[in-house]
């Protein structure tokens, strides 16, 4: 699998504040690392339920829109999609790389109208990924 322009929703730690925005991954391209852009509407389509950093954990829990148009492209929830869960760093208006290769995709495609997330752990981590 490839990133290539994905619609990315983060739940990220900056500066001690939890959110939830909306991003891009930008197609790859062999002469630039891989790269991400936060949506100048970052918080396009999704509802911040509840967000938390508490024991060393972070949870986000929202809501996103089923169909989303993002810079010309149509990314609509109603189709199966591969799930990526990744860990990384963000900054204030991007998050990076995937640090240390920490990341992992779902086996099939999902059917998000069925799937609700309750909890994933990562054993590499040996922790709760929530």
């Amino acid at each position: 699998m490839r990133m290539n322009n994905d619609s990315v929703t983060e739940c990220v730690i900056y500066n001690g504040q939890v959110d939830v925005f909306q991003s891009q991954n930008l197609p790859d391209d062999p002469d630039v690392i891989k790269r991400n852009r936060r949506l100048t509407e970052n918080k396009l389509g999704i509802s911040v339920q509840n967000v938390a950093y508490e024991e060393g954990k972070l949870y986000c829990q929202f809501v996103r829109e089923g169909v989303l148009d993002i810079n010309g492209i149509t990314f609509d929830l109603s189709y199966d999609y591969y799930l990526l869960l990744a860990a990384g760093y963000a900054t204030s208006t991007m998050i990076r790389e995937h640090a240390d290769g920490i990341a992992g995709i779902s086996l099939d495609r999902i059917d998000l109208d069925q799937y609700q997330a309750q909890r994933i752990v990562d054993p590499r981590l040996r922790r709760q990924v929530e």
